[in-house]
């Protein structure tokens, strides 16, 4: 295999980093070190770089959380971020170097967050062998939606006729730079529930001024007022509903239908997948039926996403 070497993050230079990212089976722009390192000290991170014979092979993006290790706790998911050409053998012996960096550190467990199957660029899971072998259980299932292009299920009649009667009350959509004002609505909805975004105002715009290509807002207008928009990630193969939201005057004209099946429409031409997010809370122990309902009304289909703890 060649000489292992583990390095701490701050020794490579962001370009070495998002390289790597580039060349993993999980080449997802928020992995990149531009989105990573907005949370400024929000987390304390940990995150290591692997080199084989100098050749640089692999990422952990890792923070550290009540004295957890955690891959990763900005983001919705993460794990070991391994170069698409390395072999089985490889991955073991980068994650036993990680597992004992972690115990030297004194920290208690190792909370894995693997990037979901349909995330990767390939079908690769030896990461989430190696961690069920080393004792690990499932510690989460939270249940997301995704819509495929080749999908053979129908939309509902409920949101095709969400859709017309946007139309017909002249709801027209249009890309957006300016997030502000969708912010503001997102935080309104939000606040119903009790909840607040992941992302301030001030997030928000800097990581789409970063990520102009990947990071898209579709806005819903009545008028020239702002009643419903939906931004996304594009992950390359999947495009992600990041945050939804409307007011009363979008919801009640389905406004959300008309975007959502342009967004459809959009990934149909490009071949890609639609993630609609998760239905789930309380590390998947409660369903938003309703939620889900609708989301499968637009003809996606649930899958699990899955997250480990395992005792260091």
């Amino acid at each position: 295999m060649g000489e292992l070497s583990l390095k701490h993050w701050g020794d490579l230079t962001t370009e070495r980093w998002d390289n790597a990212v580039d060349e993993s089976v999980s080449p997802l722009f928020f992995f990149k070190r531009a989105y990573i390192s907005y949370h400024g000290d929000e987390l304390s991170e940990i995150s290591t770089a692997y080199e084989i014979n100098g050749h640089l092979v692999a990422l952990f993006p890792v923070s550290v959380h009540e004295n957890n290790a955690v891959s990763f706790g900005g983001l919705t998911f993460g794990g070991l971020l391994y170069n698409r050409n390395l072999g089985t053998k490889e991955i073991f012996s980068i994650m036993d170097m990680a597992l004992s960096h972690y115990r030297e550190l004194g920290l208690d467990r190792l909370i894995y967050k693997p990037t979901p199957q349909i995330f990767r660029s390939v079908f690769s899971g030896a990461d989430e062998y190696y961690i069920w072998r080393q004792g690990a259980r499932v510690s989460a299932v939270d249940l997301s939606s995704i819509w495929s292009p080749e999908n053979y299920r129908k939309p509902s009649k409920l949101r095709i006729r969400g859709r017309k009667k946007a139309e017909r009350e002249a709801i027209f959509l249009s890309s957006l730079n300016d997030t502000s004002a969708f912010h503001r609505m997102l935080v309104a909805n939000l606040a119903r529930h009790a909840a607040t975004p992941v992302h301030s105002e001030s997030d928000l715009a800097y990581l789409r001024e970063r990520f102009p290509k990947e990071i898209k807002l579709t806005g819903a207008f009545a008028n020239d007022s702002l009643v419903a928009g939906v931004l996304t990630f594009d992950f390359g193969k999947v495009v992600h509903a990041q945050y939804i939201a409307s007011t009363e005057r979008g919801r009640g004209a389905g406004a959300l239908d008309l975007v959502f099946f342009r967004i459809m429409d959009q990934c149909r031409e490009r071949s890609k997948f639609l993630s609609f997010g998760r239905s789930t809370e309380d590390n998947g122990r409660l369903l938003n039926d309703s939620l889900l309902s609708q989301k499968e009304g637009f003809g996606s289909t649930p899958f699990p996403i899955f997250s480990y703890a395992l005792m260091l």
